[in-house]
């Protein structure tokens, strides 16, 4: 008896010294997760613009879990010639919320200062965000990016 009281009291201490032991009498059964709605596919024949492919491109491109293929992703976007207005202003802001570092900010937005299609109207918004980078150099490159650049045609 004493043998049995022996290792279940040693069977009690081992438990308790590595860690939780859980034991269920009651099973519980949680009710089923639901499935997660379908995503909306495109309607066959819908017009589909240029702009809203590029933005879900962008979006898709943001969405990468590493910063140098977003960045290199959003360069090439930023790159196209035909690259419409709202979706540069819409790659502007998608540079400054998906990445982290500095560098591969200004890497993106130089592409795009570059770009023969670049607008007025991203041109502003650039302007308008300027104040997010916290390094002067950084503001100063694209600043003299934009310079460099001269007048826009719109």
């Amino acid at each position: 008896m004493n043998k049995v009281v022996g290792l279940a009291g040693l069977a009690l201490v081992a438990t308790s010294l590595s860690g939780c032991l859980s034991i269920d009498f009651f099973p519980h059964h949680s009710p089923p997760t639901p499935p997660a709605p379908a995503a909306p596919e495109s309607v066959p024949g819908a017009p589909v613009s240029a702009n809203s492919v590029a933005i879900a491109e962008i979006d898709a491109a943001g969405n990468l879990t590493f910063e140098n293929s977003k960045a290199e992703a959003l360069k090439a976007i930023a790159g196209r010639a035909s690259l419409p207005v709202g979706a540069q202003i819409h790659l502007i802001h998608r540079t400054f919320s998906r990445l982290d570092f500095e560098p591969s900010k200004v890497a993106v937005l130089q592409v795009l200062i570059k770009n023969s299609g670049f607008a007025n109207a991203a041109k502003q918004t650039l302007l308008a965000q300027l104040a997010k980078f916290a390094f002067e150099n950084n503001k100063t490159t694209l600043l003299a990016a934009l310079n460099e650049r001269g007048d826009l045609k719109d």
